[in-house]
């Protein structure tokens, strides 16, 4: 979602223009696998121990740097192949689970995508003809 503010003029009380400030975009996907690496990356790095009885898991410190992840999606859809490369993401999103004998457990992640060291921040490559730019 791009971000903008107001260019403003004398004499005008209208904006004359716009100055993009920023760009926020996330993706956002839910995760039907419970195990431990699933739930420790919906979390934020929960690490897990065990004792004789149960397996116990905490958040990491408050002081811990921040988890920065690259994101693969791969999907196909008939004869079409998509690869979406999220180069640098943060886990930012809240967890809400619905725990319901009726319905499948979706553990929702939402990731910020983040400007990475070198290179555009995502792509997307795919072998469907639609997406061929030349006439």
């Amino acid at each position: 979602q791009p971000q903008f503010r107001d260019q403003l003029a004398w004499q005008s009380l209208r904006p004359i223009g716009k100055k993009k400030t920023g760009v926020e975009e996330t993706v956002t996907f839910g995760l039907m696998q419970f195990n431990p690496h699933t739930v420790s990356f919906a979390f934020g790095g929960i690490t897990f121990t065990d004792s004789t009885t149960f397996y116990s898991g905490e958040p990491p410190a408050d002081t811990a740097a921040p988890d920065y992840r690259s994101i693969i999606v791969d999907w196909s859809d008939g004869s079409n192949d998509y690869r979406l490369l999220f180069r640098k993401v943060l886990l930012t999103g809240n967890v809400e689970m619905a725990l319901q004998a009726a319905s499948d457990v979706v553990i929702p992640v939402e990731l910020s995508i983040l400007q990475p060291d070198s290179g555009k921040a995502w792509t997307l490559r795919t072998n469907d003809a639609n997406f061929d730019p030349t006439p």
